[in-house]
């Protein structure tokens, strides 16, 4: 038996042993022993069926193999909010753990197009989605911002607090614990490019970019007005106090186009949320009028 076999064996117990309470303390103990593994795994059963490569020795890559996922709370709502012939936009796409999961379930008209302005991680996402054919996705190495434009990225230069790499940290806006520079990125708005594509619609947009959540959506102020797109934002206080504004003004920014709010919560939980009631870090969907999730 290889070491691959010997960790995808471990693999079948730990995302079993996730539904288990009290289990945490100890997956989390597996995750970290196994961190200093090089190489990238394939994942063959992520979401079911599809194929994703991940690296051990990253924080979100150890938690999809390990854990199942990364992004629990999100891939769950997706279910509720995508059908068959949707387009979807993935705005911080990462490795494409949304990506991939919305592309499947988009499939066989829909269309994902996938943002992702580090060269490293959108060669990687390009890599995932070609292993498992799907036709409609399109990684996108760019940035969406409020203006077309380039500009210095920054990531961590140190790992995570579990002794993990971080590269989807990167941000627009440097700090103490984000000062090395990736590189300058190119910047386009989404309202530039659905009209460059001549797209009819937007029906969903999911934004992760490191505080550049703000300008980003004003970039989209057509999209949020003629479309109004379901929208499944991290809205977190930190990232935004470093981008110069403050997460309520994401909020209230929204609002102004109909939309209210809940939060993902912990196993499926959907929570009222409030320009008053956002704690430090949540996972919102903001709800356009008229709908129901």
């Amino acid at each position: 038996m290889t070491d691959i076999q010997r960790l995808l064996r471990l693999r079948a117990v730990t995302t079993r042993l996730r539904e288990v309470p009290g289990m945490v303390l100890l997956l989390d103990w597996v995750r970290r022993h196994y961190r200093s593994h090089a190489g990238p795994v394939l994942v063959h059963d992520f979401e079911g069926s599809i194929r994703i490569e991940v690296r051990l020795d990253e924080h979100m890559g150890s938690q999809i193999f390990w854990y199942g996922s990364y992004s629990r709370e999100v891939l769950r709502v997706l279910g509720r909010l995508l059908t068959p012939g949707m387009i979807v936009v993935d705005a911080g796409a990462n490795i494409g753990e949304i990506s991939l999961l919305a592309a499947r379930m988009v499939q066989p008209e829909g269309m994902v197009f996938s943002f992702e302005p580090v060269p490293e991680l959108a060669s990687r996402l390009r890599r995932n989605a070609s292993l498992n054919r799907f036709s409609g996705i399109e990684v996108i190495e760019c940035g969406l911002g409020e203006q077309a434009r380039q500009a210095e990225m920054y990531r961590p230069d140190a790992p995570f607090q579990d002794g993990t790499l971080h590269a989807g940290l990167a941000t627009l806006y440097a700090n103490a614990d984000r000062a090395e520079s990736v590189g300058k990125i190119s910047l386009t708005t989404l309202d530039a490019f659905v009209h460059a594509r001549g797209l009819p619609r937007i029906d969903l947009l999911k934004v992760d970019v490191e505080g550049a959540e703000l300008p980003l959506l004003r970039g989209a102020a057509a999209v949020l007005r003629d479309f109004r797109p379901w929208l499944i934002l991290e809205v977190q206080e930190e990232t935004s106090r470093a981008a110069g504004y403050t997460q309520q003004e994401i909020l209230t920014y929204l609002e102004g186009f109909g939309y209210r709010f809940v939060r993902l919560g912990r196993r499926g939980r959907i929570e009222p949320l409030t320009v008053t009631t956002l704690e430090a870090f949540q996972n919102v969907v903001a709800i356009p009028t008229g709908r129901t999730l």
